[in-house]
C-alpha cells in the first residue's frame, strides 16, 4: 500500500471514529467525482449500478476488470478516500474474491463493501485467509 492510500485510509477511518454519520456519496465518473470534491465532500465510494448505468449496463453486468478500470479512473480524478463496490468480490470462491481484493488495492481502493450477510462472511473468510 503506498504512502497516499494509506493517508486517505487514515482519513477515512477518522470519519468513522468521530461521532455522528458522514455523508459518503456515489460518483458515476471523472465529472461527478471532481464535483463531489469540489462541494467539501470527504470521501466518495464507488457503485456498481452508476458505473454500470454509466455506460449503458445494468447493475451487476461489468467484468471485475471493467469494474476496476472505472475505480481507477474515479481514484486518480481525487485524492478523497474512495471506498469500493466490488458487488460479490467477483467470484465464488475465495481465492478469486482475495484476487478480486488485491486488484483492487492495486487501483487505489483500500475500502470495500458487499451487500449481504454472506458476503460479508465471505470477505471475513477470505480476509482470515489472508492473515
Amino acid at each position: 500500500m503506498s504512502s497516499g492510500q494509506i493517508e486517505k485510509a487514515s482519513r477515512f477511518r477518522a470519519l468513522h471514529d468521530r461521532p455522528g454519520p458522514f455523508v459518503i456519496p456515489n460518483p458515476w465518473d471523472v465529472a461527478s467525482t471532481r464535483i463531489l470534491e469540489g462541494i467539501g465532500l470527504e470521501a466518495v465510494a464507488t457503485s456498481s449500478a452508476a458505473s454500470a448505468c454509466a455506460v449503458g449496463r445494468r447493475d451487476g453486468e461489468l467484468t471485475r476488470d471493467e469494474a476496476l478500470a472505472d475505480a481507477r479512473m474515479i481514484v486518480d480524478a481525487t485524492d478523497l478516500p474512495v471506498s469500493a463496490d466490488l458487488e460479490r468480490g467477483f467470484g465464488d470462491a475465495p481465492d478469486a474474491v482475495a484476487e478480486t481484493i488485491r486488484l483492487a488495492a492495486e487501483a487505489g481502493w483500500w475500502a470495500a463493501q458487499s451487500k449481504t450477510r454472506q458476503e460479508i462472511q465471505m470477505s471475513l473468510s477470505t480476509i482470515s485467509a489472508l492473515q
